[in-house]
Order: C-alpha cells, then sequence, then structure tokens
C-alpha cells in the first residue's frame, strides 16, 4: 500500500480552487506522476473525492488520465495520476501556431477527432466533463491526448459561478444566462478549443474577462481566418451555436467524413505501433527465457548448496535443543522440589492458622463465659441490693411501731388496734442503653511529591495554578465502619472536586485525575454535581456545594461490604456493595487556591445508614450499564 512519504514533491502545478496539484517523484523508482491533492475531512468533501475517484475508475481508458493509486492523509486525498510529459494543451496551442498553415488545418482536424472521441467516451457513460479547457487536455509524449479533471458535475448555482476562474470564458452561454450545463455546454468548450487552436486566438476575444462573457451571452464570435477550410469552418461554428440544440453531438461529429477519416489514419498508426512494439517484446520474452533458465540453474545449484548447508544448521539446532531441553527438565526438577517445598510451608501455616483460630474461639467462648458470669453475678448483687434496702425499710418501720406501742399507757380493757406494717415493692430496674462513642482516628494525608499543593494537619490547600490534586487519607481500612469527612472551601469556578475510596493497592500520582491512567476500575468518585463515577457510568446522587460536610461511611464488616455517601449528615440514595477488602479514602480538588479540610475521620460501633426512599446499590467491579 503505497503511503505520503513515498513520494517526493518536485514542484506546485497551477491549479483550481477545488484542489492543489504537483509534480511528484516516486522515490523508490524516481518514475513522476500528477498529485492531487483534495479535501477529505468533512463529510461533504469525503463524497466529493470518493466520486471523483469511482468516475476515474469506471471511465479509465486511453482517451481518459489513467488514475495509479490513492493516497489518504490525516486531511487530504492525494489521487496518483499519470504524468503526460508535453504538459497540457495550452503548451500545444503555443507550438501550433509556429505551423504552416496547411499543417494547422490538417492536425486540427486530427485532434478535433482526438478529442471529441475522448469526450465521446465520457457522454457514452452518461458523464458530462463540465469544465472541458486546454488546461484539462494533456497531450502524451507521442501527440495523443487525455482528458483530466472530468465527472465533476455540480449543481450549477450563483455561489459556485462566483466561485470559478479562468473558466468561464470556456462555458456555454446557458451557463452564464441560466446557471445550468447539459452535454451541449461540453460541445460548445469544445467549438472554442478547436477555434483557439487553429487561429491561435480566443473565438470571444476582448480587454477583460466580463467583456468575453457579454460577447458569449451575444453570440458576438470572432471572424474564422479565410484560410480555414469551409468544413472546418462549418462544424466548429455548430459545435458553439448559441442555440444548445442545435449544437452536433460527439456521435454527430464523429461521423463526419473528414473526423472518419482522420480517426481511420490514428488506429492504422496506432496498430502499426502496436505490432512494432509486440515485436519488441516477443524478442525481449525471448532474451527473458533464456535468462530465466539459466537463472533457473544457478538457483538450482544454490539451493542444493543451501539444503546441505540447511541439514547441517538443522543438526546443530537439533543439538542445541537437546542440550536445552536437558537444561529445561532439571530447572523443571528442581521447580517442583521448591513447589512441594513451599506447598509443606503452606500447609503448615494453614495448620498454624487454624491452630490460631481454634485459639481464638475458645478465648472468645472464654470470654463470653466470664461475660456470661459476670453479668449473673450483677444481677445476683442487684438483687441481693434490693433485699437489704427492704429489708432495712422494714426493720426501720418496725423499730418506729415498737417504739410508738412503748408510749401508749397500759389499759387492762383496751384493745390495741394493730396497724398493718406496709411492705414496700421492690423497684424494677431501669434498662439503660449504652453506645459507644465514636473513635477518633489521626488523620494522615499521603501528599506526593511534585503535587500542586500542600498539607497543614488535617487541610490541603491547592497553590495558585490550575492542576487536578487527589489526597488519599491514611491508614488502610480493612475492618468495623469508619466515617471519613470533607468540607471543600473557596472553588469559585464550581470545577470539579468530591471525595471517594480506592482500593489500597491504588497510589494517586501527582497532578492526576481520580481515575486517571486506568484506575477507574479501582475507584469510586463522588462529584460535587451528583454524580457517580464508577468504571464508565455517573449514577445521579444529591448536588454538593462548598461548605456542606460530605462524608462517606464503609462498613467492613457487613457482608456484603457497603460504602455509603452523606451532605451533613443526609444519607444518599445510590450505594455501593462488595467494596474491596482494604481501602483508603481520598479528596480531590481542582481549582487555585481552593481547599478542603477533613472534619471527621472516626471508627464507629454501628452504621449510620439506615436506607432512604429509592435506596438502591451498585456493585464495585460491575459495569453498571448492564447491571
Amino acid at each position: 500500500m503505497p503511503r505520503y512519504e513515498d513520494y517526493r514533491i518536485i514542484r506546485k502545478l497551477p491549479g483550481g480552487a477545488q484542489s492543489k496539484t504537483y509534480l511528484v517523484e516516486l522515490k523508490s523508482t524516481r518514475q513522476q506522476f500528477i498529485m492531487k491533492k483534495v479535501d477529505y475531512l468533512e463529510d461533504v468533501d469525503r463524497a466529493k473525492a470518493d466520486l471523483e475517484v469511482e468516475l476515474l475508475r469506471q471511465l479509465d481508458s486511453d482517451f481518459t488520465v489513467h488514475l495509479v493509486c490513492i493516497v489518504e492523509t490525516d486531511v487530504d486525498l492525494c489521487m496518483i495520476l499519470e504524468y503526460c510529459v508535453r504538459g497540457d494543451f495550452r503548451n500545444l496551442i503555443d507550438e501550433f501556431q509556429q505551423l504552416p498553415q496547411s499543417e494547422k488545418l490538417m492536425r486540427g482536424w486530427e485532434y478535433t477527432a482526438q478529442i471529441t472521441r475522448a469526450l465521446d467516451h465520457l457522454h457514452s457513460h452518461n458523464v458530462m466533463h463540465c469544465d472541458l479547457k486546454p488546461a484539462n487536455i494533456l497531450v502524451n509524449q507521442d501527440g495523443s491526448i487525455r482528458l483530466g479533471d472530468f465527472g465533476l458535475s455540480r449543481e450549477m448555482n450563483e455561489d459556485y459561478y462566483k466561485t470559478i476562474t479562468g473558466t468561464k470564458v470556456y462555458m456555454a452561454p446557458e451557463v452564464h444566462l441560466l446557471k445550468r450545463m447539459n452535454f451541449h455546454s461540453d460541445i460548445f468548450s469544445l467549438g472554442v478549443i478547436i477555434f483557439q487552436l487553429i487561429t491561435g486566438h480566443h473565438p470571444f476575444e476582448s480587454d477583460s474577462e466580463e467583456a468575453m462573457i457579454d460577447k458569449i451571452k451575444k453570440n458576438q464570435v470572432s471572424q474564422v481566418p479565410d484560410w480555414v477550410s469551409n468544413q472546418m469552418k462549418e462544424i466548429n461554428l455548430s459545435m458553439m451555436n448559441n442555440d444548445e440544440n442545435h449544437r452536433p453531438t460527439t456521435k454527430m461529429i464523429l461521423c463526419h467524413d473528414t473526423v472518419l477519416m482522420y480517426l481511420r489514419l490514428s488506429e492504422d498508426q496506432q496498430k502499426s505501433e502496436q505490432e512494432k512494439i509486440n515485436a519488441l517484446n516477443e524478442r525481449d520474452v525471448i532474451v527473458e527465457e533464456r535468462n530465466r533458465l539459466q537463472r533457473d540453474n544457478e538457483i538450482a545449484l544454490a539451493e542444493r548448496d543451501g539444503e546441505r548447508q540447511e541439514k547441517e544448521r538443522a543438526q546443530v539446532e537439533l543439538n542445541r535443543a537437546n542440550i536445552e531441553k536437558d537444561r529445561l527438565q532439571i530447572e523443571l526438577n528442581r521447580a517442583n522440589i521448591e513447589k512441594d517445598r513451599l506447598q509443606a510451608e503452606l500447609n503448615r501455616e494453614r495448620q498454624e492458622k487454624e491452630r490460631a483460630q481454634t485459639e481464638k474461639d475458645r478465648e472468645k467462648q472464654r470470654t463470653n463465659s466470664a461475660e456470661e458470669l459476670t453479668g449473673i453475678f450483677q444481677q445476683q448483687v442487684e438483687r441481693t441490693h434490693s433485699e437489704v434496702t427492704r429489708l432495712t425499710t422494714e426493720n426501720q418501720q418496725l423499730k418506729a411501731e415498737l417504739s410508738r406501742r412503748e408510749t401508749v399507757p397500759s389499759t387492762p380493757k383496751a384493745q390495741l388496734k394493730q396497724t398493718p406494717v406496709p411492705t414496700p415493692k421492690p423497684k424494677q430496674a431501669s434498662l439503660i442503653q449504652v453506645t459507644s462513642s465514636p473513635q477518633p482516628i489521626t488523620v494522615n494525608l499521603q501528599v506526593p511529591t511534585g503535587m500542586s499543593g500542600h498539607k497543614e494537619q488535617n487541610i490541603f490547600k491547592h497553590d495558585n495554578t490550575e492542576a487536578h490534586c487527589t489526597i488519599t487519607s491514611d491508614p488502610i481500612i480493612s475492618d468495623g465502619i469508619v466515617y471519613y469527612e470533607s468540607v471543600f472551601e473557596n472553588h469559585g469556578g464550581g470545577y470539579y472536586f468530591g471525595i471517594g475510596i480506592a482500593d489500597s493497592t491504588v497510589v494517586f500520582k501527582p497532578n492526576k485525575w481520580p481515575t486517571e491512567d486506568g484506575k477507574d476500575e479501582k475507584t469510586v468518585y463522588y462529584r460535587y454535581d451528583g454524580r457517580l463515577f464508577h468504571i464508565n457510568r455517573g449514577l445521579p446522587n444529591q448536588k454538593f456545594v462548598c461548605g456542606q460536610r460530605i462524608g462517606a461511611e464503609v462498613n467492613m464488616s457487613s457482608n456484603p461490604r457497603k460504602l455509603t455517601f452523606f451532605i451533613d449528615d443526609i444519607e444518599q440514595q445510590n450505594y455501593l456493595i462488595n467494596i474491596p477488602q482494604a481501602i483508603r479514602f481520598w479528596s480531590y480538588i481542582h481549582d487555585s487556591n481552593s481547599s478542603f479540610r477533613v472534619t471527621r475521620f472516626e471508627r464507629r460501633s454501628s452504621s449510620s445508614a439506615h436506607g432512604v426512599t429509592g435506596s438502591q446499590g451498585w456493585e464495585w467491579g460491575k459495569d453498571w450499564y448492564r447491571q
């Protein structure tokens, strides 16, 4: 596949507004070609370029310029076309004026036949040239012509008409007056070119392009010189007829007796030249065949020597392979021994862990039993204390009653009225709920070297640049319930900031996004706009602003492990499950002179997450689009 770098540009050639044309050289062969660059970035440009390439391939013939290949760049499509060494028809018109009048007339008929035949090839495939002019007719070394830049049929409108330059003086009256083209328009352009070829000047020649166009509209054709034959005058002027319906078609021109005669002469000449070429080719084939046989003999001898050398080399390689095989077998044996040793060590470690776990379970049972006995003993003490209190009260009441009786005078007839001593009911023990206070964790902000900011205890301050700052807080969390909270300040532009967690293996580099460098699968990011990001999707939670307390709670003791976010202690509806076994909390800021402060980092005895309306859990490590 050819590349743009394979060609060297020799010089730029005159071209139109729609493309740039260069004479180039293929570096490997030094063969010269024409490179035509067209815009290939926008869809409309790509469609036009693809149409031109399709037409070049469809209409490829002896009458049209040959498309060698195409090369694409980031913004251009480069068409590599054959190079016609004698240039275009403008050079031929200049050379033509040095010929005698009789020869000019004869050669004029010859080129009329050639150009008409080439134009007929296009019209037969229902393609208009639309831009027939001397610059688009190319001349080979032998004098034969090729048509180029054809088939670019456009909707002729006022905007396009204003952009074309140097071409308008070859366009038919209906193009200037009605802004439309057809096959008859190509015939008018052909008539102008033949007139200019024979006479050396334009048939509507004037001081300016505008004046020439005015003559075309009014059909003010210059007078044909007297030395031009009547037949040539007649056919040439008919091509430039102001009424398009009275112009001849390509088929009608090709049936003209003189044109037909020159076509036959041209075909006979081409046939004769082809026979000479075939004879030379046959001689070259014989020589090439003789050379081929000689090369085959030399190759056969070289192959025999090569086979012998190859056998020797194969034997050497086989010996080396056997030695390598033995070495690998030894290494495999060593690896198996090491594997057995490691397996035995692993088994010992597993047994040790099982023994430690058994001992831990036993210790837990003993602790539970001790706690149970302590509880029973405490209950017994409380009951005993209540009984002592009751008996003490009763004793005091009895003493009071006895004292009262001793002060009453003894009367034989008097009957003592005994007052029953009330027995106080034991008070019911109050049920006291004990809640452990949160245990603070020392904040240890991890600021990588080169980060655009600095820490002051539990505060990180951004410097006066715009840069990503992702700051983790040690220690690593792997058990229990832990709550982390940050407050953001000075984000005047409202640019990105937020909090999250990361797998404990993640290391954030200076001035990087939390999810940058492939970390999106190992982090979760709660952003200021409420979006919750993990891998490739942002789930909607509540938005937050500077000054609000943004919290994240991980419950490493629950099954599954859980991550919940809070804004000013208000639980958010979307949470994560199956988070990693060990994590770090982090906060992220971007704006210059912004900051965040860790306001809470603590262990809790119970979770603050109880669920809210619409709560939904999303699994860590999963594609949430498919969940």
